[in-house]
């Protein structure tokens, strides 16, 4: 919702039962009704029922009723008084009206609502340039990325054209630039990595060289040339186990003997 319009919004605009927000004037110079957020039905309740106290005290101090429209004004020229057309973010104090020179209570500044949205961002953190249009903005992607059609979109929004609504199917990102998940996401999580060893290689009697493992924990791991007399007897019953076929393979290496002996 344009800053300005939301300034203007009267008491009668917003129908806390239904959730709606009537919006005068809007986009493209017409009326239209968008959603109100129920998780702010509460305190926008409050809120209007502090505005009914200081509508009363303006009555009682004999203020100037609310500027209306020219041809509502000659219509109704006591409307500016009742409940139904006060502010529903009225300024805090009274101001003369630049126009007539009638001193009234006008609607909250524009500059006041900026320096609102600025002071929340920075103490939100968030490291964006956010603006009063950024909400409308992210509304409307927002709705796009839970489904919405684009009909009910633009009607919201207030678009006279569809194409308007549908730039914001461009800046859609549900995953990454375009919508893209990336092929890096799909790798599997990285787990703790293991100690690192530390490979030196040692020379045994027949000349070949063998493995020695040293790892970080001092635990040092050789792999004997020798057998001992459990895996001698794996060899010789032909036992292929890890263990087993590593022994017979060094045995092999060193000799001119064939891999069934």
């Amino acid at each position: 919702m344009d800053q300005a319009i939301h300034l203007r919004l009267r008491v009668k605009d917003v129908d806390l039962k239904r959730s709606e927000i009537l919006v005068g004037v809007g986009k493209g110079g017409k009326d239209r009704v968008t959603t109100l957020p129920q998780a702010m039905g509460g305190r926008l309740a409050k809120h209007i029922e502090r505005l009914r106290v200081l509508a009363q005290e303006d009555v009682r101090n004999r203020v100037a009723g609310v500027w209306l429209p020219d041809a509502l004004a000659r219509k109704y020229p006591n409307a500016g008084r009742e409940w139904a057309w006060q502010w529903l973010f009225p300024a805090k104090e009274l101001s003369v009206d630049p126009r007539s020179g009638i001193r009234r209570r006008h609607h909250a500044n524009e500059k006041g609502l900026q320096r609102a949205v600025r002071g929340a961002t920075l103490a939100s953190g968030v490291p964006k340039r956010v603006t009063c249009h950024t909400f409308r903005h992210s509304f409307a992607t927002h709705l796009l990325e839970d489904g919405y059609d684009i009909r009910t979109i633009q009607e919201l929004l207030g678009h006279a054209d569809v194409t308007t609504t549908m730039i914001y199917t461009h800046v859609l990102n549900r995953r990454g630039s375009r919508g893209v998940l990336s092929p890096a996401d799909r790798l599997p999580v990285p787990v703790a990595a293991a100690p690192r060893a530390e490979v030196t290689l040692a020379t045994s009697e027949t000349g070949y060289a063998t493995e020695s493992v040293q790892v970080q924990s001092d635990i040092e791991v050789v792999a004997p040339l020798e057998p001992s007399p459990s895996e001698a007897v794996a060899v010789e019953s032909s036992d292929l186990g890890l263990r087993g076929y590593w022994i017979k393979l060094v045995r092999f290496l060193g000799s001119d003997g064939s891999m069934n002996e």
